[in-house]
């Protein structure tokens, strides 16, 4: 009887610490190289006329300054970069890229400028971008970025 129980005692605590290796061993990001591996995450550009209502009053509400700011609306997630009042047309904002690393999404972004003798839009302006994306609670970092002028 003794040599059961003490099989038993052995299997169980074969079957316990087996379960917890194969716990931490999924928990673990994956890796290339020993560097942590990001994916590209879709995203759609959506026009203000595009964009629900309630995104819409949120956008103008904050689009007199600069600003980085998510809202969610039903299955989606509106990201929204804005840079302010403007004095003249010519300046935009791009999102380049939005990638996930672990339970984070980092929106890469940049701005242009007129040229110095550029033609534009003689009217005060406030330039914006919206991305959807499926809902996430990830955390969103924000990062401008310098795109080279040679386009």
């Amino acid at each position: 009887m003794r040599h059961i129980i003490l099989l038993l005692t052995i299997v169980i605590a074969l079957v316990i610490s087996g379960c917890q290796n194969e716990e931490n061993t999924s928990e673990q990001p994956e890796t290339n190289g020993g560097e942590k591996v990001s994916e590209e995450v879709e995203f759609e550009t959506v026009q203000m006329n595009n964009a629900p209502q309630d995104i819409q009053t949120t956008l103008q509400q904050k689009w007199l300054e600069k600003s980085t700011f998510t809202v969610p609306s039903g299955d989606h997630l509106y990201i929204i970069i804005t840079r302010g009042e403007m004095p003249t047309g010519g300046y935009s904002i791009t999102i380049d890229s939005i990638s996930k690393e672990d339970n984070k999404l980092l929106v890469k972004y940049y701005t242009t400028d007129p040229k110095k003798d550029e033609m534009v839009t003689q009217a005060i302006t406030k330039p914006f971008t919206i991305a959807k994306i499926d809902h996430t609670n990830a955390r969103i970092n924000f990062q401008e970025i310098k795109k080279s002028s040679l386009q």
